[in-house]
C-alpha cells in the first residue's frame, strides 16, 4: 500500500498509517466491468459520466474487502443523433458484513 501511495501521491505517504487511502478504493472493486459484460454491453459504447463515494467507515490495511455492484437506475433518452441509456451502477464495499464504502457511478451507453 505504501509503495502504491509513493507513486500516486508521494506527499501523503507519511500520513498513511493503518487505513487504506480513499483514492485506492476503486481498485478494490471485483470485476468493475463485469456488470456491463453480463448485459452484453461493449465497453467501447460506454461514456463514464460521474462517480460519487460515501465513506461511513475506513478500511484497514490487510482487511478482507468484498464488493457487489448493481444497477440502481436505468433511463433511455432519445435525440436526433440517436438513443442512449443512462445507467447508475451502485457498488457497496463491505468488510465483516459492514458497509464501509458506497459508490455510485453514472455511465451513458450508446445504443447500437
Amino acid at each position: 500500500m505504501r509503495d502504491f501511495a509513493r507513486v500516486v501521491c508521494p506527499d501523503s505517504v507519511d500520513s498513511i498509517r493503518d487505513e487504506v487511502p480513499e483514492f485506492f478504493i476503486p481498485s478494490l472493486r471485483d470485476g468493475p466491468f463485469e456488470i456491463f459484460e453480463d448485459l452484453g454491453v461493449e465497453l467501447k459504447r460506454l461514456l463514464h459520466v460521474s462517480q460519487e463515494y460515501v465513506y461511513p467507515c475506513a478500511f484497514k490495511i490487510n482487511d478482507w474487502v468484498e464488493s457487489v455492484s448493481t444497477i440502481s437506475d436505468l433511463k433511455e433518452k432519445s435525440s436526433k443523433l440517436g438513443s442512449i441509456y443512462i445507467l447508475d451502477v451502485r457498488t457497496v464495499f463491505t468488510q465483516n458484513e459492514q458497509t464501509c464504502v458506497e459508490s455510485l457511478m453514472r455511465v451513458f451507453v450508446r445504443k447500437s
